[in-house]
């Protein structure tokens, strides 16, 4: 039976394993350092590429107050140079307190898969303000669904209705924080974002901004928590399978043999 013989063949030759697959890695650091000058936030970024690829066609998205400009970046970074930009973004009049700067830098592989990436600075209007809100950002993986964690602490003798925004690399899809949330004298309390994965590649960390704000005498005060998130490959459900693939291998080398010998009786019989 040629197809039986046909099929084993191909069969064995799908379950072998494969051999690996090089490429190279791209790991992008930002470090922001943002201050105010009059009305206008000035912002300095600088990109190293720790990988072992070049990052490619890079461009970068500034974001504080509620205002946002666009700059772009280098077409390409090697690995090991640092890269320095400075932006400006002209902000409104507002209370004086701390706030958050937020830089998203979007950038592709050799193959021109596309990659994102956040960081943040904090800057001050007029004098600086100590946050009694406090939050952590913990460490967590998704694979299709996951789960982000965060840890918030009010150390103030007094109650904060904070309000809050979470900002998450474009792979991924997360789920809105509430916008307001109380937190009585020395309180503390866990909250979950639920995470999809859109696009990230199995093996890529990313980090998840959670942005708090409260105002308290006049004065605004901001924390950031940062979750850094690790990305796991997706269940193979053909790997799952590979047991029962090899199961019907073997049957059907069963069946083949069988037939085999079944012919071969008849034949002699007819001899």
């Amino acid at each position: 039976m040629p197809w039986l013989v046909a099929l084993s063949l191909a069969l064995a030759a799908w379950l072998a394993p494969a051999g690996p697959v090089q490429a190279g890695s791209i790991s992008l650091s930002t470090t922001v350092s943002a201050s105010l000058s009059g009305p206008t936030l000035r912002v300095e970024v600088v990109l190293v590429n720790q990988g072992d690829e070049a990052a490619r066609d890079l461009s970068l998205v500034l974001e504080a107050a509620g205002a946002r400009v666009e700059a772009p970046g280098p077409t390409s970074l090697p690995p090991r140079e640092p890269w320095r930009a400075s932006l400006a973004l002209p902000l409104g009049p507002d209370q004086p307190g701390t706030y958050a700067a937020l830089v998203r830098v979007r950038f592709h592989d050799l193959n021109g898969y596309a990659f994102s990436s956040l960081a943040h600075g904090l800057f001050h209007r007029q004098a600086p303000t100590q946050a009694g809100v406090t939050l952590q950002g913990l460490a967590s993986r998704v694979a299709d669904q996951g789960v982000v964690r965060f840890e918030l602490a009010n150390s103030d003798p007094i109650a904060h209705t904070v309000s809050l925004r979470a900002a998450g690399p474009e792979e991924l899809a997360l789920a809105e924080p509430p916008a307001r949330l109380e937190l009585a004298p020395g309180s503390r309390r866990s909250l979950d974002l639920s995470a999809r994965n859109l696009a990230a590649l199995a093996g890529a960390s990313y980090p998840v901004l959670l942005i708090l704000e409260y105002d308290h005498h006049g004065r605004r005060h901001s924390a950031v928590g940062v979750a850094p998130v690790t990305v796991q490959a997706r269940p193979d459900l053909v790997r799952a399978a590979v047991p029962y693939l090899y199961a019907l291998a073997a049957l059907l080398v069963a069946a083949m043999l069988g037939l085999q010998l079944r012919a071969r009786r008849a034949a002699g019989r007819w001899s």
